[in-house]
């Protein structure tokens, strides 16, 4: 209070007061004041009208001294309660009618409406002496949803279900429970049931389920009726088939012991007593003779925590002594774009309908199952979101599809799914994509049998890139060629099969129609009717091969360096690199030998080098973890960072071998000493970084374990292939203009000026073109007459026409 003075009483300078005596606000616990109003002034004799302590009063406004209504704010009911002014079951003084005006025991203001009645309290207050300042406070109030209109906090008499007395035993049935994430069943959902007070089950509403207690005038005896059949006995009504309070509320009971005539309550069920009831209720126990069953898996929001969550425990936990569920899934709430909650009302959403009639009902499924809801973390939907999933999941799964079917109609055989060629072959591709499918089988499995869909996803999503990205992109050559199109076409099935079925609890609709597109390479004793009547495939344990996804993963981390400095250096994809330099160890260089031919076709790089002294390419950087070694070692920690800053390269790279090692087998991060003291090498961030030789000639970067230079100068060699590549790239624009399918048989001519240099290209070059393109190319104007059609493209300001005819 003392804060206080100068703003209660107006004063400027707090020299102009003196303070007689300070003390704690503790010391007034206990004395009696007079009440501002005689209306209550009995209460006195319950202890009312004295002051009490409690933890929720401040002195950032007001005097720092409170009034308190238990009949109006649930901290001052818990407050009056602590103090022994008002008891658990007993009366409270709660002087306002269900309309929010004040009843007849405040006479002076019977009738009329809280809110207006305001001013003529301040106005009474102000002439009685007793108003020390009037003024305006801005704070939080809480308005109805709906209407928007301010709320009246008020206590009411309701039927509660005895919680406190049965905290210990509600915990213990959670405990038993698998929770994902576990955090919230240990930290929100425990804790909530620590401090749970009983539960008020009734509502003073009409339409609802009825509380079936009938009870006399004086609430002195009570009759709970259990069934329609007792109902009917107690009361003598025949044949009710409707429970709703119009229909029953005139059924009276006679007391077999006092004779009295006993009413139904007029209170219903709270709406979340029968959402808990629901295990009970679905299977109309006790009445059906089935006995209650655990469900294995139920799943909801995470504002459940203190809704369904709940209720389902503690009526299971009172009614049958157990929990009502085996696994919990907690998924986090979905705002709106803007973090807001969504609103019917504020249309503050895209409409579901509009989403699923645009991008699919899947690719909705698969964005919210990919996000951080399904780890009970909040997450803002977006519209652009459905369509990314469209972009990077569905159309490159879709697509590896088509170009499957194409080929195998391409080489005209009918195609039967073969897993023993598949299995056999020595393709280092062909190995690691089967490695990595078994793989993701496998890790479905585990992570689906723990329910945690948040894992799974992430990863079925990054290995269908792997296949479409990866795989299909890197053997699109060798697919389409005779020579080794068998092997590859059968890998591709199996995955593409296996994937179906994978993706079948994500996304159903389109993993239907991908099986159904794959069903007839099955043998017909392996086929269903839908992927859905089909169990997850099994792993394939010796199928999976760390050591080649390794080396498949060094040979990605050089390409993805190489396209990173295509993208910063604004090179077209057509123009070939004059050489790309790949600084490894000797290990990962033995490793990626045998798969530069995929590098270089996917790179367009003309040459490939290898230099293993990474030394001379690669500086290295220890960050700190201030998070972890800070909390660790205190104030040494400064000391160590520091430290940590001036290691040596050779210590550094021998750091990073040894931690590389370590996560792949398994094992603890490896230590060292700094400074006198141990640190983790999962402590700190050890940071590779590139040292380039010449800007102008060189760019790259650091991917992994793999540091790549790309040569990024332009020769006449260079120029001579992009145009060679133009061409080949406007004779592809021109069969699909004009709507050629892959397996038509056609000749391609083209023309253009002579003299200049795509006319110099294309002759120098009509050979390499001609093989790339799979058809046969010719130089000048057709002179059949069976044209498909003519387009002119622009190479270079050069103008080239393309005319197709049909063999």
């Amino acid at each position: 209070m003392k804060d206080r003075i100068c703003e209660l009483f107006n004063i400027k300078d707090k020299k102009s007061y003196t303070i007689e005596e300070e003390f704690l606000g503790s010391t007034l616990a206990g004395i009696q004041y007079e009440p501002l109003f005689p209306y209550f002034a009995s209460w006195a004799d319950e202890g009312a009208f004295r002051v009490i302590e409690a933890d929720y009063v401040s002195n950032e406004d007001g005097t720092g001294i409170v009034h308190t209504a238990p009949g109006f704010g649930e901290d001052d009911f818990k407050a009056s309660m602590a103090a022994g002014i008002i008891k658990k079951g007993g009366k409270i003084v709660c002087p306002i009618d269900d309309n929010g005006c004040f009843t007849a025991e405040v006479k002076d203001y019977e009738g009329v409406y809280v809110k207006t009645a305001d001013k003529q309290i301040i106005e009474r207050l102000k002439a009685e002496g007793k108003l020390i300042k009037l003024g305006t406070i801005s704070h939080k109030y809480p308005y109805c949803w709906r209407s928007d209109t301010p709320l009246l906090y008020r206590a009411i008499p309701s039927w509660f279900v005895r919680v406190e007395a049965n905290r210990e035993r509600l915990i213990k049935n959670t405990l038993e429970t698998e929770w994902v994430p576990q955090s919230i069943r240990d930290g929100r959902f425990v804790e909530w049931l620590k401090s749970a007070r009983d539960w008020a089950i009734s509502r003073n509403r009409y339409w609802g389920t009825p509380i079936p207690i009938w009870t006399d005038d004086e609430y002195s005896e009570f009759v709970v009726v259990g069934s329609i059949a007792e109902l009917e006995e107690l009361t003598g009504a025949k044949n009710v088939t409707d429970l709703h309070m119009h229909k029953i509320d005139d059924l009276t009971i006679t007391s077999k012991t006092s004779g009295k005539v006993l009413h139904r309550i007029p209170e219903v069920f709270d709406c979340w007593f029968e959402s808990g009831s629901m295990p009970f209720s679905q299977n109309h126990i006790p009445f059906s003779g089935k006995e209650f069953v655990q469900a294995d898996f139920i799943a909801e929001g995470l504002d459940q925590t203190r809704g369904w969550f709940y209720t389902l425990t503690i009526l299971s936990t009172l009614l049958d002594h157990t929990s009502p569920f085996k696994h919990l899934i907690v998924n986090g709430l979905i705002l709106a774009e803007d973090g807001k909650k969504m609103s019917k009302r504020l249309h503050n959403y895209p409409d579901p309908e509009n989403i699923m009639e645009e991008c699919g009902a899947d690719a909705l499924r698969l964005y919210l199952i990919n996000s951080p809801a399904v780890h009970a973390d909040p997450m803002r939907f977006k519209g652009d979101g459905v369509k990314q999933v469209v972009r990077d999941v569905m159309l490159p799964w879709l697509n590896s599809i088509k170009f499957f079917v194409q080929q195998v109609l391409r080489h005209g055989n009918k195609f039967h799914r073969n897993v023993e060629l598949a299995l056999s072959s020595t393709n280092t591709l062909d190995k690691w994509i089967l490695s990595r499918l078994h793989r993701i089988i496998k890790f479905v499995h585990n992570e689906m049998s723990q329910y945690r869909l948040y894992t799974v996803l992430p990863e079925l999503v990054k290995f269908i890139d792997e296949m479409t990205n990866w795989y299909v992109r890197l053997n699109r050559d060798r697919l389409k060629s005779a020579k080794d199109a068998e092997t590859g076409l059968a890998v591709l099935y199996e995955v593409l099969l296996n994937i179906s079925l994978l993706m079948a609890p994500f996304a159903p609709f389109f993993s239907e129609y991908a099986y159904q597109v794959l069903k007839p390479g099955l043998d017909e004793k392996d086929t269903q009717d839908s992927v859905h009547y089909l169990m997850l495939p099994t792993a394939n344990e010796k199928v999976i091969d760390s050591a080649i996804e390794r080396k498949v993963g060094f040979m990605q981390s050089a390409i993805c360096v190489a396209r990173a400095v295509r993208d910063r250096r604004h090179i077209l994809v057509r123009r070939p690199l004059a050489e790309l330099i790949i600084v490894c160890s000797k290990e990962i260089k033995e490793q990626i030998h045998d798969l530069e031919p995929y590098i270089l076709s996917e790179l367009h790089v003309l040459k490939i080098s290898f230099d293993t002294d990474e030394k001379k390419y690669v500086k290295f950087q220890a960050v700190a973890d201030g998070r972890l070694l800070g909390k660790r070692l205190g104030k040494k920690f400064a000391a160590v960072n520091k430290a940590l800053k001036s290691l040596h390269y050779e210590t550094m790279a021998s750091l990073y071998e040894k931690s590389i090692e370590a996560a792949m087998k398994g094992e603890p991060a490896p230590s060292f000493e700094v400074e006198g003291e141990t640190v983790n090498t999962d402590e700190v961030k050890l940071i590779r970084e590139l040292i380039s030789p010449d800007t102008k000639k060189f760019d790259g970067g650091v991917d992994g374990e793999v540091c790549a230079l790309c040569n990024i100068e332009e020769n006449d060699l260079i120029k001579e292939i992009t145009v060679a590549r133009e061409i080949r790239n406007r004779v592809q624009q021109a069969r699909k203009k004009l709507g050629l399918q892959p397996t038509d048989q056609v000749q391609i001519f083209v023309s253009v000026d002579q003299g200049n240099e795509v006319w110099n290209c294309l002759h120098s070059t009509k050979e390499e073109v001609t093989s790339s393109l799979g058809l046969k190319l010719n130089i000048g104007e057709p002179t059949a007459e069976n044209v498909v059609g003519a387009l002119d493209f622009a190479i270079n300001s050069n103008t080239i026409k393309v005319t197709i005819i049909k063999e």
